[in-house]
């Protein structure tokens, strides 16, 4: 169920549901079907009485269905026969409720026995206990009441009691067909009950209902008696509103939770105490004609009804006879004040003050002040002596403002907006009517004699009055001295106890947090903060040190310098506060950091907002783990990287700085006169030399990625920083890396150095086309000037890009052939494997003499056979003689001229004979000389 906007703005309420696609049949009606936290789901049987279980699984097995019913009623054989086996008529089950948070659940069968069971393991429960013989029971904690006869005496329905209101043991709640109620304690027994009739029925002729409900709302405290001995009674009050349709089933809508609080909890439920800081209850009803919505009226909305209803009349008193004078003086006065709880349902919005009107507020004053009685003086005689003291017993009004000012003190941190708003309405309203605390001119005529001792009595409550108004303002002012915290500090206020603050780590931090937000406030009122620290040193030295003192100077500083009309004064107020920023970095937190590094932005200070991040990067890593991390290239799971982390994190207010300033370089100083900042250019240039000065490494490395990340690349080169050579070397080692690397060893006038990075790039194992790598040995080449070992090099990555275009054709076909072609184009191989992986089984007889070729290798038993074939496959069948002349011709031309004069490649002494074979063979068709004008032909 969620809320959402309806026409006009107005919200309201929607309920979603989900189909879990989870069924099964059976012959039995089910009933009362409840749930368990772990995903349990009970019910009852409406015709046999028995309990059942609803048993789900994620698949169907062997021996069990994905979803079937349990009855847990019988044993496990009689569960495979359930037509055969129910319980007896008086032990049938006729409702079962659940316990989510306590993990149980409880049945109530036709004899009125109430028994309480957990969920153990699968299709199985623990039945914990039976409690039978209720009525006895009842009887003897009532003797002689006519609601509790056996004849009558029927018990319709149970009611858990949550974890939260169950504060004085009670946790479950039966209620009877004439509206007793009885509760239960832990060990599942009665210990107290009441009768409740509703406002139509007389005694315990209380029509029975078809659907009951309960809720933690419809008790209220009552008065304790005068004796001792005598039990408080649990008194309800009842209530008839006409809901159409048939009831079937009643909830309490969800409000939301707030976190615990450290202050002890009372022991009984009293709602009058939370009305001014809690919305409404609301309830929802199911019924056959769709779902009502009721707001149960609280205490506060009775009394605003009576005060409407009286206001015509002029008459006050039924007002005061409405309850307890006590607590209806302290309503009074949440009325005439103004609270944001004072409108049933959907509570106030935080900001928006709920008032009533004029004439219902002074009739609520005027009450609040009629009934509030006058405080009286009493005397106490010491014996033996003629000396007498005295005290003073306050008036209803002082004790009614104490208790709605104590009711309205809840601090939550979710609620502390809200609190302050309710305090400060109550503030404003007694600021405007001080006379509600002192008596009227000829009020309450008295003897001559007891003047004085009234006198007493009203000074005293004037008093103590004025003190709880001094306590209010102080409190409001509390509010805003948390709110003015970051919202970390105000959780750990708010869930404090005093003895955190002063012996807690989280102690220490809230209250150098509430040094600061005083620091600040009082620094904003022109306070010198040599006087404010002096003041805090003598009254809480341990809370303020010196280096806090410290910290404090040089943000004054820095306010000094905002203020200042001197260039020169300027920039020595920024250079002092740098100085004590410097010297107090290990005590500042990050956000302070970068507050201060925005500061100095603003004031054009490039040497602060440079300095101050590296200073506190160093000081944030005193020992240098992060450094060390950093240098073993950031292993995993490292319990240094959060030092690491931290400079990082400075580095990065550093590249902030240099950024804002490269903006403003290109514009002129907006102000002119003696408020002037320096040149913006002046300013950029300055940071960015204060940065490449610094003698961290690691800040160097960061700083060189941000330069090349923006395309500066070229520009690095030109200023040749210390640590770039280290940085681009640096593992890990990538493609991008190593290309600017060639380029500084080039522009560094190292050209061996570069063609060697260059051959490594070539070689690397890397996602690298091989055109891309054939550029970088070609470059290489270039570079290394003619050396042998990078030219070989470059022939064997131009013989596999020869190999590789030959292949390509083929390089989207199926299987190991086309997976082969693909990595082929991704990396270098030697002549070995291009030999054997891919000339060998491709068979190209072309490919093999180039790399024969290429590596100068000499086999005769490799080379014959390749000639072979070459002239084998010139020759074509059924041609005539010279077509087949021409063909040897072109073929050995061809390759003639790529490769001779390399015996490994075209060895004159296998292609000779294989020349002078053909022409014998063919001496009558082909012209004399034939042979020697092809041998010739391979020039």
């Amino acid at each position: 169920m969620s809320t959402v906007l309806g026409a006009n703005n107005r919200s309201r309420k929607e309920i979603k549901m989900y189909a879990t696609d989870m069924m099964v049949s059976t012959d039995i009606e089910m009933t009362f079907v409840v749930g368990m936290s772990d995903g349990h789901i009970f019910m009852c049987g409406s015709q046999d009485g028995c309990l059942y279980e609803l048993h789900y699984q994620q698949s169907e097995s062997w021996f069990s269905k994905r979803v079937h019913i349990v009855n847990h009623s019988v044993g496990s054989v009689q569960n495979l026969f359930p037509r055969f086996t129910s319980p007896k008529s008086e032990d049938r089950i006729v409702a079962v409720i659940s316990d989510p948070k306590r993990n149980c659940f409880y049945t109530l069968s036709a004899r009125n026995s109430i028994s309480i069971y957990q969920a153990s393991s699968e299709k199985a429960v623990h039945h914990v206990q039976t409690i039978s013989n209720l009525c006895k029971s009842a009887q003897e904690k009532a003797p002689g009441s006519p609601a509790l006869t056996p004849s009558t005496f029927q018990i319709v329905a149970l009611h858990i009691m949550d974890l939260g209101e169950a504060r004085t043991g009670v946790q479950l709640i039966a209620i009877t067909m004439n509206g007793v109620h009885l509760y239960f304690s832990p060990s599942i027994s009665a210990y107290s009950f009441s009768y409740a009739p509703t406002p139509s029925a007389a005694g315990n002729e209380q029509s029975s209902p078809h659907r009951s409900g309960y809720n933690n709302s419809t008790r209220n405290s009552p008065p304790q008696p005068n004796s001792a001995n005598q039990r408080p009674p649990l008194i309800e009050y009842a209530a008839l509103p006409a809901i159409p349709g048939r009831t079937w089933s009643m909830a309490t809508v969800p409000q939301e939770s707030t976190p615990p609080s450290i202050a002890p909890s009372p022991p009984v439920t009293n709602e009058l105490a939370t009305q001014f800081s809690e919305p409404s209850r609301q309830f929802m009803i199911l019924t056959n004609a769709g779902l009502t919505f009721l707001i149960k009226r609280r205490g506060l909305d009775y009394l605003k009804a009576v005060i409407e209803e009286v206001q015509t009349e002029g008459v006050v008193q039924p007002i005061i006879e409405f309850r307890d004078r006590n607590q209806t003086c302290a309503m009074l006065l949440g009325l005439a004040s103004g609270n944001t709880f004072l409108d049933a349902g959907e509570p106030s919005t935080s900001g928006t003050l709920c008032t009533i009107s004029p004439d219902i507020a002074n009739v609520a004053k005027q009450a609040f002040y009629d009934f509030g009685e006058r405080p009286i003086w009493t005397e106490r005689m010491t014996y033996g002596t003629s000396d007498g003291s005295g005290s003073a017993i306050f008036s209803g009004r002082r004790e009614n403002f104490a208790m709605y000012f104590a009711r309205l003190s809840k601090f939550e941190d979710d609620l502390l907006v809200t609190v302050q708003k309710n305090l400060f309405a109550l503030k404003e309203f007694l600021d405007k009517n001080p006379h509600l605390f002192h008596s009227a001119p000829g009020e309450h005529s008295v003897p001559r004699t007891s003047s004085g001792n009234e006198q007493e009595a009203w000074k005293a409550e004037q008093n103590s009055v004025s003190q709880l108004q001094a306590l209010l303002s102080r409190t409001i002012a509390a509010i805003s001295f948390i709110l003015s915290c970051d919202p970390d500090t105000q959780k750990l206020i708010t869930s404090m106890t005093f003895e955190d603050l002063i012996t807690s780590q989280n102690g220490v931090t809230v209250a150098r947090a509430l040094v600061n937000v005083v620091i600040d406030q009082q620094i904003g009122q022109q306070i010198s903060v040599d006087a404010i620290s002096e003041v805090l040193q003598q009254r809480c030295g341990s809370f303020c040190s010196t280096d806090d003192d410290m910290l404090y100077k040089a943000r004054e500083s820095v306010r000094k310098a905002t203020e200042s009309q001197n260039p020169s004064e300027r920039h020595n107020r920024l250079g002092e506060s740098l100085r004590l920023f410097t010297k107090g970095a290990r005590m500042l937190d990050f956000d302070k950091i970068r507050e201060v590094c925005g500061e100095y932005q603003q004031l054009g200070y490039g040497k602060g907002a440079v300095e101050l991040p590296l200073s506190c990067a160093q000081a944030l890593d005193p020992d240098n783990l992060g450094l060390e991390y950093w240098y073993a290239a950031c292993p995993p799971n490292d319990t240094r990287k959060e030092y690491c982390d931290k400079r990082l994190k400075c580095y990065d207010l550093v590249l902030h700085s240099l950024g804002v300033f490269e903006e403003q370089a290109p514009q002129k100083a907006s102000v002119q006169g003696p408020n002037a900042i320096d040149d913006p250019e002046a300013v950029h240039s300055h940071a960015y030399d204060l940065a490449f000065s610094s003698e961290d490494e690691m800040f160097h490395s960061t700083l060189y990625d941000w330069l090349i990340n923006r395309g500066l690349a070229d520009e690095l080169f030109a200023m040749r920083p210390p640590f770039l050579e280290a940085h681009l070397k640096r593992e890990p080692i990538t493609v991008p890396k190593y290309q600017l690397l060639w380029q500084f060893y080039v522009k560094d006038g190292q050209p061996l150095r570069a063609a060697e990075i260059l051959a490594v790039l070539a070689e690397s194992d890397t996602d690298l086309l091989l055109d891309k790598r054939l550029e970088y040995l070609t470059l290489a080449v270039g570079n290394a000037k003619s050396h042998p070992v990078t030219i070989e090099k470059l022939d064997v990555a131009q013989a596999q890009l020869e190999v590789y275009n030959a292949l390509s054709p083929h390089m989207n076909d199926p299987g190991e052939a086309g997976e082969k072609i693909k990595y082929f184009s991704k990396t270098l191989l030697t002549m070995s494997e291009l030999y054997q992986v891919y000339a060998e089984p491709f068979d190209l007889p072309v490919t093999k003499l180039l790399i024969l070729h290429v590596s100068d290798h000499h086999d005769e038993h490799v080379v014959r056979p390749i000639w072979d074939r070459i002239f084998d496959e010139a020759i074509e069948k059924g041609a005539d003689a010279q077509t087949n002349a021409d063909h040897i011709i072109a073929s050995v031309a061809l390759l003639g001229k790529r490769f001779n004069p390399s015996a490994s490649a075209f060895p004159l002494k296998y292609i000779s004979p294989l020349s002078v074979k053909f022409a014998l063979e063919n001496r009558t068709r082909l012209p004399n000389g034939w042979t020697p004008r092809v041998l010739e032909s391979k020039s």
